[in-house]
């Protein structure tokens, strides 16, 4: 999983950085489940300002980020995958490995093909689910806001998978970058927390004789229920042919009631062998409309 995660980010642009296992005391604190215990101590500590071990792998890649800003460099990807220690029941300390980054500046180099963009959000978090989906093929892993406290509070998630947090990403927070003339992105992903088993190999699939078909459904959303509810309850209506549900869009306002949005859900049928008629696909998007009224009592925009 580490030379995994090392691939990943090496072929988005990421460099390797190596830090040291020792920082100074409360320099992670931020950086930290709430549920963990407090560091192992050194007891003779090189110097003194390193005199406990890390629990996260981030305060080092944030150093890293600082010097290369000082020293003038305004796109910084940075990575590094390595072993934090954890105090446990022995008196020797738990090691889980763990793959960390930090992201500032453009989030692709400048091309005469598209407008120079910052990195935002979207970017860091595909990142983070293109490691866990490459490590651990097929696993369904959720995406929630928050994140320990060195994170941004509006713009930080976490992803659990059978309960567990296995990763967190977002914004670093504003108190930690008064300072920085701009945003800095970070993530920490633990490794040995997803499950074991053999990364993803891409395999040939045939191309479909036949063109897909699409249809859209905007349905309104209140502030108290998530994409991922609705998701989840469309895929379980039976399709007649291999069927792909996207949320496309999102407005919020007038004439919308305060906390919700009016999503459109797009439908795509995507035949083999044999053609789809009206009446089929008609009858399918009906069934969806009706699981949306129906099973989750929401509203149909028209």
């Amino acid at each position: 999983r580490g030379e995994v995660a090392r691939d990943v980010l090496s072929r988005h642009g990421f460099h390797e950085a190596y830090g040291y296992a020792m920082i100074e005391r409360g320099e992670d604190d931020r950086y930290i489940e709430d549920d963990l215990a407090a560091p192992t101590e050194l007891t003779h500590p090189i110097v003194e300002t390193m005199a406990v071990l890390r629990r996260s792998i981030l305060p080092g890649l944030v150093r890293a980020l600082d010097l290369n800003e000082r020293r003038g460099s305004r796109d910084i990807r940075l990575f590094e995958v390595g072993r934090v220690f954890h105090p446990g029941d022995d008196k020797f300390p738990e090691e889980p490995l763990r793959a960390g980054l930090v992201w500032s500046g453009k989030a692709r180099p400048a091309h005469w093909s598209e407008d120079v963009r910052e990195v935002c959000w979207y970017d860091v978090a595909g990142l983070v689910e293109a490691v866990i989906s490459q490590a651990t093929p097929g696993a369904e892993v959720i995406r929630q806001a928050g994140a320990p406290g060195a994170f941004h509070p509006g713009l930080s998630a976490h992803w659990t998978l059978d309960g567990r947090t296995v990763a967190w990403a977002g914004a670093l927070h504003p108190e930690l970058s008064a300072d920085r003339v701009q945003p800095a992105w970070l993530a920490e992903i633990d490794l040995d927390r997803l499950p074991s088993g053999a990364a993803a190999v891409p395999s040939y699939r045939p191309l479909p004789n036949l063109g897909a078909v699409e249809r859209d459904i905007a349905v309104v959303l209140p502030a108290d229920r998530s994409w991922r509810e609705v998701a989840d309850s469309l895929a379980e209506v039976p399709a007649p042919v291999p069927a792909r549900i996207d949320a496309v869009d999102r407005y919020e306002g007038q004439p919308l009631p305060p906390g919700s949005a009016a999503v459109t859900v797009r439908i795509r049928l995507q035949p083999d062998r044999t053609s789809l008629t009206e009446e089929t696909i008609e009858a399918y998007r009906q069934s969806l409309v009706e699981r949306l009224t129906g099973v989750l009592g929401l509203e149909i925009r028209g």
